[in-house]
């Protein structure tokens, strides 16, 4: 068994340095089992950006980036995976980007860019062009960053490719808070995967976000929830309890012949 670790609260408006001192201080509350999972919310360390401000972007390679070098002591500090992600410079380009970091890896094994940009983050973003995959201690997971939720056919695609959970960050807004809990069950049950979905609360000059974190089993059961309050939560997840309920009830099997 492993567990996963979300990490949930009001991000502080572009303070990067602040938001690594919430993570810590969110994480000292908590005994991390060693080789856990932590996740943290969309672009943690600034706030969710629809134009990002100065200093905000960075490269997203350890030698020019404060968040990667955070993200990476993190993962060497608790001996655990930890997806956090925030505006990566990409060439010409901005993605808004996660990071998958492993305690013996500097930089990311592993980045993942949202392939499906918020309305207004359009004129500042570049969409992502693949789902990707990684594997933690036989689980295969794929991130994904917020508004993708509402994309089904990009986690069917993670399926195709083998995924058995998805990390989703966000930075889910209240006025649609209804629709968070309702989507990441529906990505849970329609693929027979956990779901892990981590959102942030309080406000920013875009938005208010209601939270609602929580780790979702493979039938859709909600294991650990948020509600709207700062806090870490916390499930056991198992491999097995994928693969199980796939052969139990082999809807997959009628979409792709290898289930």
């Amino acid at each position: 068994m492993m567990v996963v670790y979300l990490l949930q609260w009001d991000v502080v408006w572009n303070d990067k340095q602040a938001n690594f001192r919430k993570v810590r201080d969110l994480l000292s509350t908590v005994s991390v089992k060693k080789g856990s999972l932590i996740a943290l919310p969309e672009m943690f360390a600034t706030g969710f950006m629809h134009a990002p401000k100065e200093g905000a972007a960075e490269d997203f390679s350890l030698s020019d980036s404060s968040t990667v070098a955070f993200l990476s002591d993190l993962a060497k500090e608790t001996e655990s995976v930890v997806l956090g992600g925030g505006i990566a410079v990409d060439g010409s380009c901005l993605k808004n980007r996660v990071g998958v970091f492993f305690p013996k890896q500097e930089n990311p094994i592993l980045v993942y860019d949202k392939m499906q940009p918020f309305f207004s983050e359009k004129k500042y973003f570049s969409a992502g062009s693949e789902v990707v995959s990684f594997d933690w201690n036989g689980l295969k997971i794929s991130p994904f960053i917020c508004f993708d939720l509402r994309f089904p056919e990009h986690f069917r695609k993670a399926v195709s490719l083998g995924s058995e959970a998805f990390y989703v960050g966000a930075s889910w807004p209240s006025v649609r808070d209804s629709h968070w809990e309702i989507l990441l069950k529906a990505r849970a049950i329609e693929n027979q995967a956990y779901v892990f979905g981590v959102n942030r609360i309080g406000k920013d000059p875009y938005a208010s976000y209601a939270g609602g974190s929580c780790i979702i089993s493979p039938k859709g059961e909600v294991l650990a929830s948020a509600f709207d309050k700062e806090m870490v939560i916390s499930a056991e997840v198992n491999p097995e309890e994928v693969r199980e309920w796939r052969k139990e009830f082999p809807v997959l099997a009628e979409a792709f012949p290898f289930f």
